[in-house]
C-alpha cells in the first residue's frame, strides 16, 4: 500500500555572500536541478517547489538572496551546505519556517 503524502509546507529564506555566482541561465538551471536531486525532491507535472534567486554579481563577493518553499520535507542544512559548496558562500543568514497552520520559526542564525 502506498504511503499517504503528508504536506509539510516549509520555507527556507537565505541572504548571503558568494564568490562564485551563477552568471547565466544555464548555470542557474543546473543549480536548481542539482539542488532538487540533492535533497530528494521531485518535480511532478509542474512546480511542487518554488525558488526565488537574486544575485548582485557586480560586487565581489556577490550578494545572494534565495528562497525555497516545498510541501515536501527537506533538510535545510543540506540546502545551505549545497549553496555554500556550489557558489563559495562565505557568510549568510537564514530563517527556516514551518507554514503548516501558522508561521513558526524552526531554525535561524
Amino acid at each position: 500500500m502506498k504511503e499517504k503524502f503528508i504536506p509539510y509546507h516549509t520555507h527556507l529564506i537565505v541572504k548571503g555572500y558568494i564568490y562564485n555566482p551563477p552568471m547565466n541561465e544555464e548555470k542557474l538551471n543546473e543549480f536548481f536541478i542539482d539542488l532538487v536531486e540533492s535533497v530528494n525532491m521531485k518535480v511532478v507535472a509542474g512546480p511542487t517547489s518554488v525558488y526565488v534567486d537574486d544575485v548582485w554579481s557586480e560586487e565581489n563577493p556577490s550578494l545572494f538572496h534565495f528562497d525555497l518553499y516545498s510541501c515536501s520535507k527537506f533538510d535545510h542544512k543540506k540546502v545551505l551546505d549545497f549553496i555554500g559548496d556550489r557558489f563559495d558562500m562565505i557568510d549568510y543568514k537564514f530563517w527556516f519556517i514551518d507554514r503548516n497552520d501558522d508561521f513558526q520559526l524552526i531554525d535561524k542564525n
